[in-house]
């Protein structure tokens, strides 16, 4: 554990010698050759560890372990199954079976996996939140909400459980739960980051921007120098229309990373909200030069038009993302906004309705669908 590995090694080789508990010199010296990343050695003294102890179930887990680190995930998962075949409720390797299933995207055994793991140990915080996010990957708010709430439960006064249950209203776009538990976690850790984050994103998604800038200015008290903080910080000034605010903030990041595609997104809103759509374009013809894959800028364009009531150009800007991320509830709905701006209520009642398809618990959208058709059915009585 001093990083003295040379030391630990001829340490136990002596006393491999001796013919004194070979299980456990050859446990420890994998353990040392795992720790300085002589991965063939390790496995091969675990390995051996297992041929005098089939039951070891620790043994097992190293193996696994050292085979996650080599990203070879199918022998991580035979080496993990193998252990749970000695002890069938080990947590532990239940829990890092579910890590090497999604790395082969087999998103079904890890869930199983994680599954198995909570029955072993209720409340495990660290699986609770891998799990919530691969439910919510799935679109499975519900099943993440409820894992969560039972995690609120045990740990009260957990300020870190509290905000991933208000990430997960926030994904559910339940803005009003996602504020009072976010407010909540902040009288826990009027600190934590991830709490100030995600209660600031929750006033801005209820559309109260002083409250979200208040908020960030406690976060950038706090964390002065992270990028991510001032990233946030613009995006919020940028929808309570404090451009050159915004823009001074986006100067100071990209300053420090003039590649950063996020960054340059925020440059491409920034200059949307300015009208000046050539410069915005310029950013987004760099982002694709540099991430082709980012798609997420074309949605934040067609909010930033739909904002300076250009709607025309957030519905192509829209359009093209939902081309690439055709299940994404909230491109969706923001799109059935842009129907709503232009007086289309039939199509935004249509694409409320496929939001809810992809995210039937979905609350903004439950909400929409009930006023929409609410308006319709009152102006076909009146008809």
């Amino acid at each position: 554990r001093l990083g003295q590995y040379d030391e630990s090694i001829q340490v136990l080789q002596q006393a491999l010698a001796t013919g004194l508990n070979d299980s456990q010199v050859n446990y420890n010296l994998g353990f040392t050759y795992r720790s300085m990343g002589a991965y063939d050695e390790a496995i091969e003294c675990f390995e051996s560890v297992i041929g005098e102890n089939p039951n070891d179930v620790l043994a097992y887990n190293h193996l696994g372990a050292i085979y996650a680190l080599r990203k070879d995930h199918q022998k991580a998962v035979a080496a993990y199954r193998r252990g749970l075949q000695a002890d069938p409720n080990h947590p532990i390797l239940q829990y890092n079976l579910a890590k090497s299933c999604e790395a082969l995207h087999d998103d079904k055994n890890a869930a199983s996996a994680y599954e198995a793991a909570l029955r072993a140990k209720p409340g495990w915080l660290e699986a609770v939140r891998d799990y919530s996010a691969l439910l919510m990957r799935h679109h499975m708010t519900k099943e993440a909400a409820d894992l969560v709430n039972k995690s609120v439960t045990l740990y009260p006064n957990d300020a870190g459980i509290r905000a991933l249950l208000g990430k997960i209203y926030l994904k559910q776009s339940d803005y009003d739960n996602a504020v009072r538990t976010f407010e909540k976690a902040r009288k826990i850790d009027g600190t934590d980051l991830k709490v100030l984050s995600g209660l600031a994103e929750a006033y801005e998604k209820s559309d109260k921007t002083k409250e979200a800038t208040d908020v960030m200015k406690s976060a950038e008290e706090g964390h002065p120098e992270d990028v991510s903080v001032q990233k946030q910080y613009a995006h919020i000034l940028l929808s309570g229309d404090q451009y050159d605010a915004a823009g001074t903030k986006i100067k100071n990041v990209y300053d420090k990373d003039q590649n950063d595609v996020q960054t340059l997104d925020l440059f491409g809103q920034y200059y949307i909200c300015k009208n000046d759509e050539n410069k915005a374009e310029l950013y987004y013809k760099k982002i694709n030069n540099i991430d082709p894959g980012y798609a997420e800028y074309r949605k934040e364009a067609a909010g930033r038009y739909r904002q300076t009531g250009n709607f025309e150009k957030a519905r192509l800007y829209l359009e093209q993302y939902l081309k690439e991320h055709s299940d994404d509830s909230s491109g969706i709905i923001a799109l059935a906004r842009i129907d709503e701006a232009t007086g289309d209520m039939a199509a935004a009642l249509a694409n409320y309705h496929k939001a809810l398809k992809y995210d039937q618990y979905n609350v903004l959208a439950r909400k929409e669908v009930q006023r929409i058709g609410d308006v319709i059915n009152e102006e076909n009585r009146i008809r």
